[in-house]
């Protein structure tokens, strides 16, 4: 019998059929503490204007994006958009912006963090950044993992 997870209460609208959360900086990494201090497997997905227009082409990668735990607005325009619809003080999340606030965060609790980079060198090189730029840093561990997507026929 696997663990039950609390359904999101997300706010935020479609874009180009893309649902985007309508989130601040506060919310969004309580949000990702709250998942870590109650150990649930969940995903955010960081939006640019590229994912929202992949999504218009790729269903599959729409429906991901759609059913993520999180999808924040990385590039400005897509913010824009979320303003224009209604959510006016909505700002750019960007994923670079979120992780290191969140790691100060966690630097500042009993939270640990995990990296998954493409190449070695850059898990590497994100577990030392973390460690040295956010005191308390010390409990974080890393992995390299190649990712390939295959066009189906």
């Amino acid at each position: 019998m696997g663990l039950r997870r609390q359904s999101v209460d997300r706010r935020g609208a479609r874009v180009l059929g893309a649902f985007i959360d309508a989130v601040e900086w506060p919310t969004a990494l309580a949000r990702i503490s709250d998942w870590a201090t109650r150990r649930e497997s969940r995903y955010v997905c960081i939006c640019n204007v590229h994912s929202v227009v992949t999504a218009t082409q790729d269903h599959e990668f729409q429906a991901l994006l759609n059913a993520a735990d999180m999808a924040t607005p990385d590039g400005m325009p897509v913010a824009w958009m979320l303003r224009r619809l209604g959510y006016t003080g909505q700002e750019r999340i960007s994923g670079a912006d979120l992780m290191w606030k969140y790691c100060d965060r966690v630097a500042r609790g009993s939270e640990s963090v995990f990296f998954i980079r493409q190449h070695r060198h850059d898990a590497e090189a994100t577990v030392a950044k973390a460690k040295g730029d956010i005191s308390g840093t010390a409990d974080c561990g890393h992995m390299f993992a190649t990712v390939s997507r295959t066009k189906r026929g």
